[in-house]
This record gives structure tokens, sequence and C-alpha cells, in this order.
């Protein structure tokens, strides 16, 4: 079944996957999970320097090491559902200095993205269609290890990341001075957190 042509594109998911250093060594892949099937448009890869703001004034950095590798994207076929490979959606030679984004074009609906590459971690932000345009909740979200997304006073962020006035997600970069201002005030919160402990133990026992 080909997807609509006239499908509005929207945000479909937004994650930072991290490997150990032994790990980013040889090349693994990484999958993001939809709670609905979906179609891909467009994906970006966030570098240090790069954030994305989403209507409800949710923040999220990019942490992409290193600066430049080769990352491949597949995903299944939920109407080959016996089939024995994924659908090759295409290959980004990642930049962060002049290559962040890869288009997709394809009829595929799935409910799975893999991230196939050699890296320690990457920032990867999803866009394209809901096979249900009234879908509320659809990125499958790991709750193993959860990190706290804590308020950032407005005075820290830039004159234009306006969290709340936008009603499309936005990526944009920050100077590097804000962004070590943003960075020091989330630790900081982020140490003082009962969190703090319990991951430390989970990033010990799962990486180490």
């Amino acid at each position: 079944m080909c997807k609509p042509t006239t499908e509005k594109k929207r945000l479909l998911a937004a994650e930072t996957f991290f490997r150990s250093f032994q790990a980013s060594r040889e090349p693994a892949h990484s999958v993001i999970s939809f709670e609905t099937p979906v179609n891909f448009t467009d994906i970006k890869i966030l570098s240090p320097s790069m954030y994305l703001t989403t209507p409800s004034g949710g923040l999220m950095l990019g942490d992409t090491d290193p600066s430049h590798f080769p990352v491949q994207f597949m995903c299944n076929n939920l109407n080959r559902p016996n089939a024995t490979s994924y659908e090759y959606l295409g290959e980004m030679d990642y930049d962060e200095t002049d290559r962040i984004q890869m288009t997709c074009r394809n009829n595929i609906w799935a409910n799975k993205l893999i991230v196939n590459g050699r890296f320690k971690s990457i920032t990867v932000v999803v866009y394209g269609s809901p096979k249900n345009p009234d879908a509320d909740k659809i990125q499958k979200v790991d709750h193993l290890c959860t990190l706290p997304l804590f308020p950032l006073a407005e005075n820290r962020l830039p004159s234009d990341m306006a969290l709340s006035n936008s009603s499309e997600p936005t990526v944009g970069t920050l100077p590097s001075h804000q962004l070590e201002d943003i960075m020091a005030f989330a630790n900081g919160n982020f140490m003082n957190s009962n969190l703090a402990s319990g991951l430390s133990s989970y990033f010990d026992s799962n990486f180490f």
C-alpha cells in the first residue's frame, strides 16, 4: 500500500544512541521503534552544536561523535512481513560542517528504523508521516534508562529559541558560548538529582 501523497510531514522520532569505546570500533546497528506504521521522508543527524525544540517545550541537544563517518539507514516493510532482509533507505556520509540530512524517497510503511555505522554516539531526528494521521504516540520509547529533561531558564536561551511560540519542531545551531552555558546548567541540575547515582550504576554495569 503506497503512502498518501498529500500527507503532511511531521516529526516522528528523536533519539540519541551511545556506545562504549570498544563497541564503537566496529560497525553495529541501533533501532528506533514506532508504535504505529510510519513512512520516512527525511533524516537529520544533530552535531554537538545543534539542538531540537518541540512545541511542548522540549529541548534536545545534539550529541554525535565523531565529527564525520558514513552511516546507513534501513527499515522493515510492513507490507512484506515475511521478508528476510530490511529495505535500504540510503547512506549518509555524515560531516558535522555540511552533511547532516538525507532525503528518503520511498513508499514503505515501517515500524522500525535501523541505524548502522561506526560511531561513539549519534543523535538522529526522523521526519515523515504516520499511517494514522491522528496518532498521538508515534515513537516507542525504551524506559529502561530515561534521562530527565530539566526546565531551562529563559535567560539562558538564545532569543530565537522561543520554545513555546512555535507549532512546529525546530532544528537550529547554538554558538559555542551559549551551548556551554546550557550544558553547565543542565549538568548542574542532573548531578543534583536522585537519578544521577542510579544512572551511573546502569552505565557501569551495561557498558564497561
